[in-house]
């Protein structure tokens, strides 16, 4: 028995046009035709649904396949088409969906997922398992609690220096997502993981690094963990985030920016560490309130607020006459997630100070809290925001 259509996911999905010309019209679009043996090896059965689906102004049948019995029967097969087959099926299938996603942890998902992180050695396997984990959490709190109780964190801190760029990205942004989702606040990575994660801002790929900075970002939130980053020998650590802050990547530099904010905040002696060595650094962040996109100047913001109420910076004047106005229109201005930053960074600059307090309620800020307050998001906005994300994650 033969299928013959077009392929448009390879090793995931048959299609079969309505007509010849709409077949021209796909090959145009650089969709290549696939002839699929069923008898040999090949998806045994269909689901038992059809999706109508419309590609180009093309209307044609979407077939998806299945091997065997189950999805997760078909992980545990030698052949290695089998597995990724059976991979990529899961991958797509729980994408947006937690639903889906506790249906696949009931029925032991993530067992399997740790015997092909522990047993098998095709990167091919390896990148699509983290990015199953990466996916996973995106669901809700019982997706959470169940990643943290299985073993696959410590298992996915080991690709993380991986011979493959690819493994060890798919990797590092997998662990990124579980640990800056909304439930995890309370866990960060062990000192060995952080350690590993810090080595890796000498990699040649720039996601890489970015995804190790942000790592390093929210994993430092103790007085031990700042100075460990701080202290990791020769200073090479705070050597590395200073020489990005000249890079002509803007998500490099504000994901520098960034992790410098968290490693001197509330911490003095970090802080004094870092200005001690780099004595160039507080010219540097002025330099970047002048910069776009507003991602940057809101991290540098951050930085010069944690060192203001250190006491590390001179010429007070001069930084209250930049830092306030320039908070206050980030506030009404940009995304959401930037507004509601700069508000927060703007409350920690002016705590304690009343004359900053002052001086922000004579400016445009007590509109733009009510108009933040006006215009936050519903849930169905955040849920929608979460399955972009999540999607986009799964395509990389």
């Amino acid at each position: 028995m033969k299928g013959w259509g077009i392929g448009l996911v390879p090793d995931l999905a048959i299609i079969k046009a309505k007509s010849k010309k709409h077949n021209r019209y796909l090959v145009e679009c650089g969709v290549v035709p696939l002839t699929i043996d069923l008898s040999k090896g090949g998806p045994e059965e269909l689901l038992s649904f059809i999706y109508l689906h419309s590609y180009i102004k093309v209307t044609f049948f979407f077939f998806y396949l299945k091997y065997a019995k189950s999805t997760l029967s078909g992980l545990l097969d030698s052949d290695f088409h089998v597995k990724l087959f059976n991979l990529r099926f899961i991958k797509n299938e729980i994408i947006g969906s937690c639903n889906k996603k506790l249906k696949y942890l009931q029925s032991g998902l993530l067992s399997e997922i740790e015997k092909i992180l522990s047993n098998e050695a095709h990167p091919s396997l390896l990148i699509e398992a983290c990015v199953i984990v990466g996916s996973l959490a995106y669901g809700d709190k019982e997706c959470l609690t169940a990643l943290f109780a299985s073993n696959l964190l410590p298992t996915l801190t080991l690709f993380l220096n991986h011979k493959d760029d690819n493994v060890a990205e798919a990797a590092i942004r997998s662990i990124k997502i579980v640990y800056t989702c909304d439930f995890t606040y309370k866990f960060t990575l062990k000192d060995e993981s952080l350690l590993v994660v810090v080595e890796l801002l000498s990699s040649s790929s720039a996601t890489i690094v970015e995804n190790a900075l942000k790592l390093i970002s929210i994993s430092c939130r103790t007085p031990e963990r700042q100075l460990l980053v701080v202290n990791y020998p020769n200073l090479s650590a705070v050597k590395k985030i200073i020489e990005f802050l000249s890079s002509h990547n803007p998500k490099l530099q504000e994901s520098s920016l960034q992790t410098l904010a968290s490693l001197i905040h509330s911490n003095k002696q970090a802080a004094k560490v870092i200005l001690c060595n780099f004595p160039d650094l507080q010219k540097t962040l002025y330099h970047f309130l002048k910069r776009t996109p507003d991602s940057i100047r809101l991290a540098a913001c951050c930085c010069l607020a944690y060192l203001n109420k250190l006491n590390m910076l001179n010429n007070k004047s001069a930084l209250f006459s930049m830092l306030l106005p320039l908070l206050v229109r980030l506030s009404s201005s940009g995304t959401p997630t930037i507004r509601i930053q700069s508000l927060n960074t703007l409350a920690f600059f002016i705590a304690e100070e009343p004359k900053l307090q002052k001086a922000a309620c004579e400016s445009e800020l007590l509109k733009n809290l009510h108009e933040a307050f006006d215009n936050t998001r519903n849930d169905n906005e955040r849920d929608l925001i979460q399955y972009q994300e999540e999607l986009f994650f799964a395509s990389h």
